[in-house]
């Protein structure tokens, strides 16, 4: 088993028929319209049917259940099951579980100027500002080959912005 989250190479994952397949990490561009999509969806009182928008980011799973793309989805792409806790009295540290990956970011307690920010970004579903905030308060990241893929950065800067509020009682 890799020890390291490696966005460059396929993923391989166990499917709901006992099969496993290997897909490719979707790259920011490809997360940002997907994201786009769902968003227009639910704006417009249309569910998206998930399972096939996800696919849409797979073109190699042809053969794969709506039900196996969410979990795919879920599990490596835009991991919720995530826990955080107080690392200091500057930071907080944020832990994804991405399939058997354990990754850990360190981010600094966000001053109000990053919080307006990030709440502005949300509202605005502007994914790369809050890249950019995810930036400016790390301070540490472990378990990744390469750079913090921008659909993980929304996650955690995310789990960050409601544990601050959650502390502070907003």
């Amino acid at each position: 088993m890799d020890k390291v989250f490696d966005t460059a190479r396929p993923i391989t994952v166990c499917l709901s028929s006992g099969d496993s397949a290997k897909v490719g990490f979707p790259t920011d561009e490809q997360w940002i319209e997907f994201m786009k999509a769902v968003s227009a969806a639910i704006a417009t009182e249309r569910a998206p049917v998930i399972g096939r928008v996800v696919r849409s980011l797979f073109a190699e799973m042809r053969n794969v259940s709506d039900v196996d793309c969410c979990v795919i989805w879920g599990a490596f792409i835009h991991p919720s099951n995530s826990t955080i806790r107080n690392a200091s009295d500057r930071t907080f540290e944020i832990t994804l579980q991405a399939g058997k990956h354990e990754l850990i970011h360190v981010l600094y307690r966000p001053a109000a100027v990053e919080r307006d920010a990030v709440a502005k970004a949300f509202l605005r579903k502007d994914y790369r500002r809050m890249g950019g905030c995810y930036d400016r308060l790390t301070s540490s990241v472990s378990g990744y080959a390469a750079a913090v893929p921008l659909s993980h950065k929304v996650v955690v800067i995310d789990a960050l912005m409601r544990e601050y509020e959650a502390e502070h009682g907003r």
